[in-house]
């Protein structure tokens, strides 16, 4: 594989990333996930010439989010940006808070909407193809060194939206039963009430069961629209 710096195809800027690579110190540990053998051969190799501090080892995702150290994920090349997106976005979600890099193949593109959220999660693509090397080398270093804080952005903004989602479920879960509990005790309390409508009463005592009939008769028209409203399973 070459090694020029002139290849396209990914976020990195090599003549802009090699002062950080000397400065990078912090970086202990990289993860990579779901890279084939001979490419994850290089990627060790490049991270331990340029950054000789780092420790390169492939992993799961769950031992990447079990694992404190971890500095820098590399995810393999996916068919599609679309599955890199959906690991990515799993990372985020169980708590990695730290730079992401997902390598893809030099003719793979993202539409403008995967762009966004790529950026949004704080990650950064590189391209495998001539120049790969360098470009890695260049962006492991600016990624771990400047990525952090959005990606912890990105990760929190995912917690907050996945609390409201569950949130929203429980919600959905209360309405749901909501209708079949009150319906039963309605039903029998406008049974009581039409009961006392046949005995002989004070006219006062007339008129407040009659309220009461007419009273238990609306909610329970409620109560069955709302269970009209819910979605047949």
């Amino acid at each position: 594989m070459g090694r020029n710096l002139a290849a396209k195809g990914d976020d990195s800027t090599p003549d802009k990333g090699w002062d950080r690579v000397a400065a990078v110190r912090h970086v202990t540990t990289v993860a990579t996930i779901s890279i084939e053998p001979s490419l994850q051969k290089l990627v060790t190799d490049v991270l331990a010439t340029w950054m000789p501090r780092t420790t390169v080892m492939p992993m799961s995702r769950d031992e990447v989010i079990g694992h404190d150290a971890v500095d820098l994920v590399i995810v393999g090349q996916a068919a599609d940006g679309v599955a890199a997106l959906a690991e990515l976005r799993l990372l985020r979600s169980q708590g990695y808070r730290n730079a992401v890099v997902l390598l893809s193949d030099a003719d793979s593109e993202l539409g403008d909407a995967e762009h966004v959220e790529l950026t949004r999660l704080g990650a950064r693509r590189c391209a495998v193809s001539d120049g790969f090397a360098e470009r890695l080398a260049a962006l492991a270093a600016t990624v771990t060194s400047g990525a952090s804080a959005q990606a912890d952005a990105a990760a929190i903004g995912l917690h907050d939206e996945l609390a409201e989602t569950r949130n929203l479920l429980a919600l959905a879960e209360v309405a749901r039963r909501l209708p079949h509990a009150m319906n039963n005790p309605l039903s029998a309390l406008l049974a009581e009430a039409q009961l006392l409508e046949l005995e002989e009463l004070a006219p006062e005592q007339r008129e407040a069961t009659e309220r009461i009939v007419n009273l238990a008769r609306r909610v329970i028209g409620l109560v069955r629209e709302l269970q009209q409203a819910q979605p047949r399973r």
